[in-house]
């Protein structure tokens, strides 16, 4: 999310309208061994990516996903929006409740 028009029209949207952000961790990189090939889709832009993995194992993998997650979490922060990372196998309702809960505090 590095556009500046994209973060210009979502902050102005956050600060008409209640929004909120939900992260979707979905990949289970302990299930990956070896060689992984990711294919990343760019919304603002709609290009596809395909990154090949292989021999590098599932620690970069995880390190890039991470970095992607912080750059939009913090953009999104940026412009207003609260944001909760749902994981697998985590307690996504005690996530979305506290996420909510950021909606009477305000």
């Amino acid at each position: 999310m590095t556009d500046p028009g994209v973060r210009k029209l979502l902050a102005a949207c956050a600060r008409k309208h209640d929004l909120r952000a939900v992260w979707l961790s979905a990949m289970d990189l302990t299930a990956c061994a070896g060689d992984v090939i990711v294919e990343l889709a760019e919304p603002e832009s709609g290009r596809f990516v395909s990154l090949a993995m292989l021999g590098r194992g599932t620690s970069q993998l995880a390190a890039v996903i991470h970095a992607h997650g912080v750059r939009t979490s913090e953009a999104l922060r940026s412009c207003r929006v609260p944001v909760a990372e749902l994981k697998p196998r985590g307690d996504y309702l005690a996530g979305l409740a506290k996420l909510l809960a950021q909606r009477r505090r305000r």
